[in-house]
């Protein structure tokens, strides 16, 4: 009799529950936080309108651009480092790396502040032509040091595999302390200045709570106002700074043209269109980035264990990881994509009458998020493993590619040319992932298993399609009813075509521990 794959070794040694649970806490942290945003972002879309929900975008979008530090997200030095050094119990240069963090990204944080307080007149009224834009800058430009310092806060707990911390600071206080701080201005008769701070309140709540989850878990090592430990100064800071300048510079300035990537498109909408097109716009894109949680989730989990996979020489594990957590990403992001292309108008119609007109940006921002985000892990491959530098040249030439199109579809095209020059550089850089994680680090992140999330995917479409015309005509129940068919058969065939050994693997884990947590009840 063939060994139940729970006690296949090889799948033990992915420690794929450690994967799974992980991804649990933060696709469910992520997901929470992405209907409040998504719900705060309608809100105020239709209470501010369009033309001043643009011009808070705007300037959103002018701060992040712009707020430059050490490079955060899954690609931060800090989530590298601190699990490398953690891994072989070396406290003195954990503390080290948080430190230099911590004392960089305040030193950047202070001189992007002063920087807005010098200029925002200027970028306001010289650059933008916006005069209310100078109004919204200022104040959202006192959010960078409690944003960027809370973010080091949680990366350094994220280095220790410790993933619900940043889940509830991030992606659940912050969102909620927006919310009700929007929502409480806005019945006093405040508009604009409602959503610049609910922002504002929101980045210095996360502060407090990151200054705190980090000041318990790091006791042993800092000893810091309001949470004193005379032991923990025993510990003397190791600061590994050749090592980590090598490997966060390239990082550092990928990350420069990263933000004007990620936020070109909105810069150069607020340039060359309406400020309305540029809230138009941004509820679109956030409509169809909100598919990037699921990669988000499942990254933030396999990051810690990819630089000390790579240490040890583990490249058969690691690839395995690789490809489990690219197929998951692709199993979870396939459907919602063909699902939503072929539901364009129903979706903004359900979202509000002044976003319609909005389905073809809609469908090319959906085609080129849909191949990203399968490629996504691989991108943390080449980071975590190292090789900064060829990040470095992925998101320098993604960034310059997209500069370009910008200046060349924006102007003519408005929004539809944002959405075509954003899917077209993550289709090349997608591409261009794959083929260097097989050339560099010798490692093959796709399978012939794509193909059962595939023929899963187009079958149960059919069936909703089909299905479509007994549906009542109400446009949210027709939504609803189409997208639980569409779910329910999709999940239906992947059952019936079979899953794979990891798979069972997991659900296997994950029957265990149920049936344990009854067994205790």
């Amino acid at each position: 009799m063939a060994a139940m794959p729970e006690h296949d070794p090889h799948l033990t040694r992915l420690k794929l529950p450690t994967i799974i649970k992980g991804a649990g806490i933060l696709f469910s942290g992520r997901v929470t936080a992405r209907i409040l945003g998504y719900a705060y972002n309608i809100l105020a879309a239709k209470k501010v309108g369009l033309k001043g929900f643009g011009v808070y975008t705007l300037g959103l979008a002018i701060i992040r651009a712009v707020a430059i530090g050490l490079p955060e997200g899954q690609s931060s030095p800090v989530v590298r480092y601190v699990s490398i050094y953690n891994a072989v119990g070396d406290g003195a240069r954990v503390k080290g790396t948080i430190r230099f963090a911590l004392m960089a990204t305040g030193l950047f944080s202070v001189i992007s502040l002063a920087a807005f307080l010098l200029f925002a007149e200027f970028i306001a009224v010289g650059v933008f032509r916006q005069p209310q834009l100078s109004s919204v800058l200022i104040p959202l430009a006192f959010s960078i040091p409690f944003a960027r310092l809370s973010s080091v806060l949680l990366l350094s707990t994220v280095g220790l595999q410790i993933m619900a911390f940043r889940t509830l600071t991030k992606d659940l206080l912050e969102p909620v302390v927006t919310i009700v701080t929007f929502l409480l201005l806005f019945l006093y008769g405040f508009k604009l200045e409602a959503l610049i701070f609910a922002y504002l309140s929101a980045a210095m709540a996360g502060f407090v709570l990151a200054y705190y989850l980090f000041s318990k878990t790091f006791s042993h090592l800092f000893s810091i106002p309001f949470f004193p430990n005379q032991k923990a100064k025993d510990t003397k800071p190791i600061l590994e700074s050749k090592t980590i300048f090598k490997f966060a510079l390239p990082i550092a300035i990928a990350e420069i043209f990263s933000r004007l990537q990620r936020w070109g498109d909105v810069l150069f909408l607020g340039y060359f269109a309406p400020v309305s097109q540029v809230g138009l716009y941004t509820i679109i894109y956030k409509t169809v980035s909100a598919l990037n949680e699921i990669s988000t989730s499942m990254i933030g989990v396999f990051n810690p264990m990819i630089g000390p996979s790579f240490e040890k020489g583990a490249f058969s594990t690691l690839q395995s990881q690789l490809q489990i957590v690219s197929r998951w990403t692709f199993s979870l992001a396939f459907p919602l994509v063909l699902f939503a292309l072929f539901h364009t108008k129903s979706i903004l119609a359900v979202l509000g009458d002044q976003f319609i007109g909005g389905e073809l940006c809609l469908i090319i921002l959906l085609l080129g998020f849909s191949f990203e985000m399968t490629t996504a892990p691989t991108a943390q491959v080449l980071t975590m493993s190292g090789k900064s530098q060829i990040t470095l040249i992925n998101t320098v030439g993604a960034g310059l590619i997209n500069l370009v199109l910008f200046l060349i579809f924006i102007p003519q095209y408005g929004i539809e040319g944002a959405s075509f020059a954003v899917a077209l550089s993550l289709l090349l850089l997608g591409v261009t992932r794959v083929v260097e994680i097989r050339t560099f680090v010798g490692v093959n992140p796709l399978t012939v298993s794509y193909l059962k999330p595939l023929i899963a995917g187009c079958s149960s479409l059919v069936i909703a399609l089909w299905m479509e015309q007994r549906l009542p005509a109400n446009k949210y129940v027709f939504l609803a009813s189409s997208f639980a068919t569409f779910s329910f058969s999709y999940l239906t065939a992947l059952f019936v075509i079979g899953l794979d050994p990891a798979d069972r693997f997991i659900l296997s884990k994950a029957r265990e521990r149920l049936l344990s947590f009854k067994v205790k009840g």
